[in-house]
């Protein structure tokens, strides 16, 4: 159960990740913030599930996982950056995603 959970999250942020462009591009990144954040919260339910069950330095590694996603959620985007805002989001979400899919495969 708790593999499907994550790889249901992993789902969800490769999906994320491929519309990246045209979420932002509409000026959606709160849409897209609440959809990362969510799935963090997620990861980190899945993290406690994972410690409980003795795998404690998986847990760690999710549970970290998830902290990043939830401060992607809060993280203020500005109009006059030039975009550099909704870049380092973009960038950093790409890499969540790619940390997630490096997790799930050990």
């Amino acid at each position: 159960q708790v593999d499907r959970l994550l790889q249901s999250q992993d789902r969800k942020l490769s999906d994320l990740v491929l519309r990246l462009d045209s979420i932002l591009g509409r000026g959606r990144s709160d849409e897209l913030q609440q959809d990362v954040g969510d799935a963090g919260l997620e990861i980190r339910r899945a993290a406690g599930y994972l410690f409980l069950m003795g795998y404690r330095a998986k847990a760690e590694a999710f549970e970290r996982l998830g902290r990043r996603l939830r401060e992607i959620q809060t993280r203020e985007t500005y109009a006059m950056d030039g975009g550099a805002s909704r870049r380092a989001l973009a960038g950093d979400l790409s890499q969540a995603a790619s940390d997630l899919k490096a997790l799930l495969a050990t």
